[in-house]
């Protein structure tokens, strides 16, 4: 068979139409997708707010058995990077005879736009009286706080349910779907968290 060398060979390539339909499939694809990657983003950031409050107030448990020191945590009331504002910065200090503070970490701040629930009813903790502080970079910051004894324990009354809860205040004004709780126990400073 020969092959007449006038006739030259098709090009395949794709239509206007058929990139329009594969563009919009890509668009109607990620008008679906990216609402539910933005939920896994928020839920992230309320897993590790409650962590980093776990953790860190684990540690000061712990630097307060080894140095034999009471250290103070606060929950301390700040704005974010979107200025709104939270009880959103846990401060860890140790109080000196001066009445100086000393920090025991840097301050440990949540995820912008995650912060404690100020309303009584979902944490407890906000019955403390508030104190305002400053230490380190913070200058006269309202706080609530108790602390942890060179014994392990807290100074707070085992009388009470202390606990406090930890959501997105951006997308409520109060805890409403996704929200975690943390309560600790006042003799032991155990922490247990709770997620619906």
């Amino acid at each position: 068979m020969t092959v007449d060398p006038r006739v030259r060979p098709r090009k395949r390539a794709f239509s206007l139409l058929e990139l329009l339909t594969v563009i919009a499939i890509i668009a109607i694809l990620a008008t679906l997708t990216i609402p539910s990657i933005s939920g896994l983003q928020r839920s992230f950031n309320l897993s590790k707010s409650a962590s980093l409050l776990r953790d860190n107030l684990q540690f000061a448990r712990q630097q307060a058995i080894s140095r034999n020191v009471a250290v103070t945590a606060s929950f301390c009331k700040q704005k974010d990077d979107f200025d709104g504002t939270s009880f959103n910065t846990l401060l860890l200090t140790v109080l000196n005879p001066d009445n100086s503070r000393t920090l025991v970490s840097k301050p440990i701040r949540l995820p912008d736009g995650f912060g404690i629930a100020e309303d009584a009813a979902w944490s407890p903790i906000m019955n403390l009286s508030q104190t305002n502080i400053s230490a380190g970079s913070l200058t006269n910051v309202p706080c609530r706080q108790f602390r942890f004894r060179p014994n392990g324990a807290t100074d707070l009354p085992s009388s009470t349910n202390w606990f406090w809860t930890v959501f997105n205040y951006r997308a409520s004004a109060s805890p409403a779907e996704n929200f975690i709780t943390l309560q600790i126990d006042p003799r032991t400073a155990r922490i247990i968290s709770y997620q619906p």
